[in-house]
């Protein structure tokens, strides 16, 4: 009986360790994950309800939750809202594009740098979150709760941008630390990467990048840094292939009108729902939830 338990908590284990990826944000979404089966028949799992803007739905009825196990509708045991916080990572890769300037004379990097200065101060005094930064070929900040010790670093007028060689890699970094093990059970995981367009990056490249956001549950959101008039297709078409197959979504950052609202982008992020449910596996082999 013992070997036999173990057969289901193993095959169980690689199952439920899967990650539900987000769609994009058109269409009510839900997302499992983190699914525990260390106290077996009893499993937990976290939940993540959003609206069909991308905003986490707060008030969710237990009674309008159905777990389906093999097809078979099964009660939540108990649910509840909980607020961990957010995996936060910025992955900043700069190119000749953050050089231009506006009509004021602010360079892009400015403006950039700007926009994350702004919300690390509305942020001041909340420890809630776990804050990453990663600029191409400058020295990392991983993992810090104070979001002006996260940005002390960053200084992007400083960098030579015209002369910047701009790197998908950056992006790939940024992905493998928020997908770090979280401080706190249930936190969300979120990378903002900004650059401009990169047309040189190939579709396997992007798959890969793509699949392994999706296996850690990382949603990508891309800001842009165009230059003026120019077409740049099949990078647009790879930045929105990556942010709808993993729950983000594409900014476009220009000289007067970032588009870039930072908190509207990690709120839903920072919640999640814990739910506890009595399993009726009671046979090895495979299984679907």
């Amino acid at each position: 009986m013992r070997n036999r338990l173990c057969g289901i908590f193993l095959i169980s284990a690689i199952f439920f360790g899967m990650v539900i990826p987000a769609r994009a944000q058109t269409s009510p979404s839900a997302s499992l994950s983190r699914v525990d089966i260390e106290n077996f028949p009893l499993i937990e799992a976290f939940l993540v309800v959003k609206d069909e803007a991308g905003r986490f739905l707060n008030v969710l009825d237990p009674n309008n939750l159905t777990i389906l196990e093999n097809g078979k509708a099964i009660p939540a045991h108990h649910l509840e809202k909980i607020t961990p916080g957010v995996q936060f990572v910025a992955a900043i890769n700069p190119g000749p594009t953050f050089a231009l300037r506006n009509s004021q004379g602010v360079t892009r990097a400015g403006i950039i740098q700007q926009i994350l200065q702004n919300w690390a101060s509305s942020r001041q005094g909340s420890n809630l979150d776990d804050l990453s930064l990663v600029v191409t070929n400058r020295p990392e900040t991983t993992h810090v709760k104070d979001p002006i010790q996260w940005l002390k670093d960053l200084a992007l007028d400083e960098l030579n941008l015209r002369q910047a060689e701009p790197s998908l890699d950056t992006l790939v970094r940024a992905v493998d630390i928020a997908a770090d093990s979280p401080p706190r059970p249930g936190m969300g995981q979120a990378v903002l990467f900004i650059t401009p367009p990169l047309e040189n990056q190939t579709e396997v490249a992007t798959q890969s990048l793509v699949a392994r956001a999706q296996e850690q549950g990382v949603s990508i959101f891309i800001g842009i840094v165009p230059s003026p008039g120019a077409f740049y297709p099949n990078s647009e078409k790879q930045f929105q292939q990556i942010a709808q197959a993993t729950g983000g979504q594409v900014f476009v950052i220009t000289d007067d009108q970032p588009n870039l609202d930072l908190e509207t982008l990690l709120s839903p992020f920072r919640s999640v729902y814990r739910l506890t449910y009595e399993s009726q596996i009671r046979a090895s082999g495979s299984h679907q939830l």
